[in-house]
């Protein structure tokens, strides 16, 4: 069960955003993100993001689901959302 879903509010322009940011706020994170793949049905697509110690985003995004995996040595998490991008009307 996927629990997010982002819309972009910028008719037309078919791009997300995803953010995440790990529950304790803590520092030291390393985050991992990849995007579904049909063809392979696994998350085998590696997607660059913009990274802090405390929080990764990825822009630009396309429609799709995407996951991250995050961890800071101890603690760790992975999280799914799906983009949805709202297409221009004609």
């Amino acid at each position: 069960n996927d629990s997010l879903y982002v819309f972009c509010d910028n008719v037309g322009s078919g791009v997300g955003e995803l953010k995440a940011v790990p529950n304790n706020g803590g520092a030291g994170w390393t985050f991992t993100w990849t995007k579904w793949d049909s063809g392979t049905g696994t998350f085998s697509v590696p997607i660059p993001s913009v990274d802090t110690s405390t929080d990764s985003i990825l822009t630009n995004l396309p429609d799709g689901l995407y996951k991250v995996e995050a961890t800071n040595g101890v603690n760790s998490f992975n999280d799914q959302a799906w983009v949805l991008n709202r297409l221009a009307s004609s």
